[in-house]
């Protein structure tokens, strides 16, 4: 699979204008975002997938497949507008702003206001104030997934995006810089509120398709510590920052909150397993940038250290919601041991009735915990200048060098014939060029 980006992007600054103690900057621009995915099979990919042999033989059920060969290409472009203007007064400086963007996958507009400021307290200590709206994710992947499924014949499973909302994530910021000596520390708070995500559901013929589903906000709190001047080494320039984000999600995944489930053998209501489990994301991650530039051979050289938090969650237990008392907390399943029937009932034996399990039919689920991913990503880019003013780049990146990965969630397979693992991306190469003038 090959995937293709291109950027464009432009902007025009107005000298600056002042009325009275108010100085204005304004600024425009606009910017062009296409993504491109070619998926190639050269040839018919033939699988055997042996089982146990379920009803008592001897050899193992075996199932063939073929999946044919052929390409597929997919497309996404966003296109932006936007205006902004920088206003200054004394020692507060203020930055409103409206962007206007469309996308070519929902063709939707859609208009995000932009607010920033910062005020100067003391030379050395600022603090900063945020509202903010974003729109939009790629869409460019949902759209090869279904070009794939329609290669492979899988026309039940194509799903349509017809009538969907873009979604969008509201945003307020509150945050503080404090200087000292070469060293800038930060503290800063992030609350956002999510509206219209996409999720994907299922009809009453079992059949897939996306919906815009509920919203849901998240807390993200992050501390730092960067040089203020570049460190110089040789004919090298140094800088680096350290920091660590601690995010909370607010979701809840409840259709009836006040309802009783079981997590992990305790009972409980669905609202208080929500609260229990409910960030797959990661609660926290810890990075290192370690940017270099050598001047006299217009090199830069970036290293990305990041580690991520354990990514946690919850399933629902395949057997949930049947009757059966067992069913994985810890009882019998299946022919026995309080599960489909008993022996007495097979054979006619004449022992008491048993009471009914109060807690059948209550849904059963188990909550996993992925561990902690390391990361190390990074990149050399090669920008010489021309024409004084002018320069074009050459940019070699590695994301994931040591080809780390983890788990990021299962798949419940339609066949009910076990369960598919979904990771997080391995090694990746990139390349990009570009031009600046």
């Amino acid at each position: 699979m090959r995937q293709t980006n291109t950027h464009f992007s432009t902007e025009y600054a107005f000298d600056p204008v002042n009325w009275g103690r108010v100085e204005h900057s304004i600024s425009v621009g606009g910017i062009l975002q296409n993504t491109r995915y070619r998926f190639n099979r050269p040839q018919v990919v033939h699988g055997t997938t042996l089982m146990e042999n379920w009803y008592g033989g001897s050899d193992p059920i075996e199932m063939k497949s073929d999946t044919p060969a052929g390409s597929v290409k997919t497309s996404y472009t966003n296109t932006a507008v936007y205006a902004e203007d920088r206003i200054t007064f004394g020692r507060l400086t203020m930055r409103p702003g409206l962007r206007i963007e469309r996308d070519t996958f929902l063709n939707q507009t859609n208009l995000s206001p932009r607010f920033s400021s910062q005020f100067e307290m003391t030379p050395d200590w600022r603090m900063s104030l945020g509202w903010n709206r974003y729109y939009g994710r790629s869409f460019s992947s949902m759209k090869l997934a279904n070009g794939i499924l329609a290669l492979n014949g899988d026309v039940a499973h194509v799903r349509s995006f017809d009538r969907l909302k873009t979604p969008n994530a509201v945003e307020f910021t509150l945050g503080t810089e404090y200087d000292y000596r070469n060293a800038k520390f930060g503290l800063n708070y992030v609350k956002r509120s999510y509206k219209d995500p996409i999720q994907m559901q299922k009809d009453n013929d079992g059949r897939s398709f996306f919906s815009n589903g509920p919203g849901y906000g998240a807390e993200v709190y992050t501390i730092d510590v960067a040089n203020r001047h570049p460190m110089k080494l040789g004919g090298s320039v140094w800088n680096a920052q350290m920091a660590v984000d601690y995010t909370r999600i607010r979701r809840d995944q409840s259709t009836d909150p006040g309802a009783l489930v079981i997590l992990d053998n305790r009972l409980m209501t669905q609202a208080a397993m929500d609260r229990l489990v409910n960030n797959n994301r990661g609660e926290w991650v810890a990075r290192l940038n370690i940017h270099t530039a050598i001047p006299k051979y217009n090199l830069t050289m970036t290293n990305r250290f990041v580690v991520e938090g354990p990514q946690k969650g919850y399933e629902e237990l395949e057997d949930a919601g049947t009757g059966s008392s067992g069913g994985g907390l810890g009882g019998g399943s299946g022919f026995g041991g309080g599960g489909l029937f008993d022996d007495d009932d097979l054979f006619g034996g004449g022992g008491p009735a048993q009471p009914a399990d109060p807690l059948a039919g209550v849904p059963k689920y188990y909550s996993y915990d992925y561990g902690i991913l390391y990361r190390w990503d990074m990149s050399l880019k090669y920008e010489p200048t021309f024409l004084k003013k002018h320069s074009a780049y050459i940019q070699f990146e590695i994301d994931n060098v040591l080809d780390k990965r983890r788990k990021i969630m299962t798949v419940k397979k339609l066949d009910n014939f076990g369960d598919l693992g979904q990771y997080s991306p391995g090694r990746q190469f990139w390349l990009r060029v570009g031009m600046t003038w």
